[in-house]
């Protein structure tokens, strides 16, 4: 039978593996974030943008205020 994994069991797993989630500048671990955009098609219709960012301590506030 398999072993169940609890999240923090996953979240050390990649602690300890890197994976590349890490900051070149600062090396702090990235923190993933959905930003949301509106964007204007005519005068009366409205759409958004959504993306997941990476951001970390060096950079939230670079991207927050963009």
């Amino acid at each position: 039978m398999a072993k169940a994994q609890s999240f923090g069991d996953k979240v050390r797993r990649q602690m300890v593996k890197g994976g590349g989630r890490t900051c070149p500048v600062c090396g702090e671990l990235y923190s993933i974030m959905r930003r949301v955009d509106t964007v204007k098609f005519d005068e009366a219709r409205y759409g958004f943008n959504q993306r997941m960012i990476k951001i970390c301590k060096c950079t939230d506030n670079e991207l927050l205020e963009a």
